[in-house]
């Protein structure tokens, strides 16, 4: 039985090294990440935004205006 318990315990100790080293799809999951704050920002943060670049959007239009007089 002891026997047993041990080739488990070894089994499960190496399972786990291989699952700290492993570090492939971690560079997506990060990306994943974020994409989901900046989403979550923009959707807080929608007004602020829309009304910076409205403002943005008129001083460029008032600009061209001036270079094509």
């Amino acid at each position: 039985m002891l026997k047993l318990y041990l080739k488990a315990k070894h089994s499960f100790d190496q399972f786990l090294k291989r699952v700290k080293e492993d570090e492939s799809g971690l560079a997506t999951l990060e990306i994943v990440l974020i994409i989901i704050v900046i989403v979550a920002l923009a959707t807080v943060f929608r007004d602020g935004i829309t009304k910076a670049l409205s403002g943005l959007m008129k001083k460029v239009d008032e600009l061209l205006k001036t270079f094509t007089k």
